[in-house]
This record gives C-alpha cells, structure tokens and sequence, in this order.
C-alpha cells in the first residue's frame, strides 16, 4: 500500500525551507515518488511537507539513512518549535 507522511512546521524563512525540500545532493531515499512544499492559506508561517513513498516500509527504512536524519537535523534548525509528523495510508490516488 502506499504511503504519504506529513511534517507540519512553522518557519519565517520559506525560502531556506523551499532550499531545503529541493535539495536532492544526498540523493532520494529508495521508494520516493513524490515530494512537496504546501503553505497553508490561512495560517502565515505555518507549512506541510508531504513526501510520497511505494510503501510504508520503504517510508521507514529511509528514516534510518544517515542523509535523511542529516536533513531532519536541517529542517529542526530553520523551524519554530517541534515538527508534527503524520502518517497516512493511500486509500485511493487518481492523478488529474
């Protein structure tokens, strides 16, 4: 089943974070299909980061990449406060 994890953070820099989501250098961690920055309309500062893999256990096993816990690092850096992770299974994906 497919897999979709949300971090949802506040910042004051969307350019630094922007940076941050597209940075690809360390490579993309094995399952990843799709990746995106979403700024909520109603709440300035406050942002989802939702990134899109072919299973749960490929979301898993990236978390244990040491490039991918460098960019959490990154990430806690440039944010206010703690991120909020959310995980969801893919019930139903149609693509426009």
């Amino acid at each position: 089943m497919k897999f979709s994890q949300h971090i949802i953070v506040n910042a004051t820099d969307e350019d630094a974070l922007l940076n941050l989501v597209r940075d690809d250098s360390p490579g993309l961690p094995p399952g990843l299909t799709a990746l995106r920055l979403l700024r909520f309309r109603d709440k300035p500062g406050r942002y989802a980061i939702q990134a899109d893999f072919d299973s749960r256990d490929n979301a898993q096993a990236s978390n244990d990449r040491p490039e991918v816990q460098d960019w959490a690092r990154r990430l806690a850096d440039m944010i206010d406060g703690e991120p909020k992770y959310e995980d969801f299974d893919v019930v139903y994906d149609r693509k426009a």
